[in-house]
């Protein structure tokens, strides 16, 4: 959980939704997992999840910056 430090740095420097899409994005899609989970999943799977999970972040962090 070192990610969760350097998240806590980041804080002051940017917004929430910032720093949730780091942690968000830097756990799921990496380059470890792009790599591992092919083996156990096909291709087409692995890139509809790192999709999706990229796409629900996106839409999370733009409410939580824009909520008033």
């Amino acid at each position: 959980m070192p990610d969760a430090f350097i998240a806590r740095s980041l804080a002051g420097a940017s917004t929430e939704g910032g720093v949730l899409s780091f942690l968000v994005i830097g756990q799921m899609i990496d380059i470890r997992n792009f790599l591992l989970l092919p083996r156990a999943f096909h291709r087409r799977i692995v890139v509809l999840a790192f999709f999706i999970t990229f796409l629900l972040t996106f839409v999370l962090v733009v409410f939580i910056n824009y909520r008033g």
